[in-house]
């Protein structure tokens, strides 16, 4: 038999244990019932009445278990920046034998907030412990603003640890880049006589190329030079030489990965043309399948060309919750106007005239309410429904990016129904057996699946919407 839209509660303590199901035996839908309206006041009420006048008797604890100090949320022991404890139970043998790896401490100039290098003043240096969770977890730990400590060193004192004299500053070491990239750095030394920048394929190259001519003038922390890179794809090593007036040649190099070509990405749900009902669904899962040659950044997900958020990791997936405008399109109403800015290729921006939203009558006979946005508010019929458009953008570590095709789903209300919800009172529990006789504890489990006789007379078997069944 299946039972659908059914609701459970279960509970229990050292003497009693009930557990409480609401549903239709027929299969027919709840209306309005959960776990929470329907089956939590019963066994509330159950087990209120079944420990009535009886003394609290503990669980008792068997042999080989043990209690443990650990550190949240890792489980395991905790160490000096272990920022929350919990006393846990284990069974004898499965206790956590390494420490917490969660919370790290991190030395910050209190000033510039960065991470302190060697020449940072100790008087600015603050100790600041901070929660390092899994790469898997980067999207709750963004969503949950969760404080992250600085990934740039302090550079307002000393050379901090960048060479001062032959050092490459970006692109950092192991980073992703593409199209034209400008290499900064420093070149000088006190017997200057030039400096070049070369690369090659791989981590050791066999061979190097010159990316422009030999400079004669120094440099610090200034462009070195601008590196053409859309012809490539791949690892590669980039390497500053500057020679001094002895002929010394000192070098600096620094390894990153070209990649100039966008990522993939489609949207697996929904399919265009899904129907949600406000009600009954409460929100819609965005899925997209997004991938790179080399490593992907994020996807970000638009609803009616607002942002609604983004996600770090694979499946990248967002959930917007669903909210319906209710509007009421009057046929004949004038269409309203704005404006919107426009950026051009040379980065100036412009402003045009847009139609913010319009009434329209299909051949259908149809009211529809068109949004630039791609939202529209539809009447058919005497029903009311919305569309909204959905499209996603990825990003790979380069800075890449690939939009797709947008995507159209509808929304609209449950159907309303004539008849009106059953009292709640209908679920209240009842005694067994005699008028004044109270069941034994051991008797209660059976009284947990008898509960369903209604206190208000005789069930009405052609109201649906009600639970019931026979045990």
């Amino acid at each position: 038999m299946c039972i659908r839209d059914s609701n459970w509660t279960v509970g229990y303590t050292s003497q009693l244990a009930v557990g409480v199901w609401v549903g239709n035996t027929d299969n027919e839908p709840m209306d309005k019932i959960s776990g929470l309206t329907g089956a939590a006041p019963i066994w509330n009420q159950v087990m209120t009445y079944g420990l009535d006048n009886m003394p609290d008797v503990p669980f008792v604890q068997p042999p080989g278990i043990r209690k443990m100090t650990v550190c949240y949320p890792s489980g395991l022991l905790p160490t000096a920046e272990c920022q929350q404890k919990r006393t846990e139970i284990f069974i004898e043998g499965s206790e956590p034998k390494t420490y917490d790896t969660v919370w790290r401490a991190f030395e910050v100039n209190r000033e510039t907030g960065k991470l302190s290098t060697p020449y940072t003043p100790p008087e600015l240096i603050e100790r600041r412990i901070y929660q390092i969770l899994p790469p898997e977890a980067a999207d709750w730990v963004v969503e949950s603003a969760i404080p992250q400590p600085p990934s740039e060193y302090d550079t307002a004192y000393g050379q901090g640890p960048v060479n001062d004299e032959v050092a490459i500053i970006s692109p950092g070491t192991y980073n992703y880049v593409k199209g034209l990239v400008p290499i900064t750095g420093n070149a000088r030394a006190g017997d200057f006589r030039n400096y070049r920048v070369e690369f090659g394929e791989g981590l050791n190259p066999g061979a190097w190329t010159q990316i422009g001519p030999e400079h004669g003038d120094q440099k610090q922390n200034d462009t070195l030079e601008f590196w053409d890179t859309t012809t490539l794809d791949g690892l590669y090593t980039v390497r500053l030489s500057v020679t001094e007036g002895s002929g010394n040649a000192r070098t600096a190099a620094t390894q990153v990965t070209v990649d100039n070509t966008a990522p993939r990405v489609e949207i697996e749900h929904p399919f265009t043309g899904k129907l949600y009902v406000m009600e009954d669904d409460e929100w819609v899962s965005i899925t997209a399948n997004a991938r790179d040659n080399w490593s992907m950044d994020r996807a970000d997900f638009y609803l009616d060309q607002q942002k609604i958020g983004s996600s770090t990791v694979a499946p990248f997936n967002v959930k917007w919750t669903i909210k319906m405008l209710d509007l009421k399109p009057v046929p004949g109403s004038p269409p309203v106007m704005g404006t919107e800015v426009i950026t051009n290729t040379d980065g100036t921006t412009t402003t045009q005239e847009i139609v913010v939203s319009e009434v329209v009558v299909d051949p259908q006979g149809r009211i529809i309410q068109r949004f630039h946005s791609g939202m529209s508010a539809i009447v058919a019929a005497g029903k009311y429904t919305e569309t909204h458009q959905i499209y996603i953008e990825a990003f790979d570590s380069a800075g890449n990016s690939t939009k797709t095709d947008p995507i159209t789903i509808l929304v609209t209300h449950k159907a309303k129904k004539k008849a009106t919800a059953a009292p709640l009172s209908w679920l209240l529990p009842v005694r067994l057996g005699a008028a004044d006789e109270k069941p034994a504890p051991a008797e209660l489990g059976v009284a947990a699946l008898a509960w369903l006789r209604p206190v208000d007379g005789a069930p009405n078997l052609a109201d649906n919407r009600r639970p019931r069944g026979t045990m």
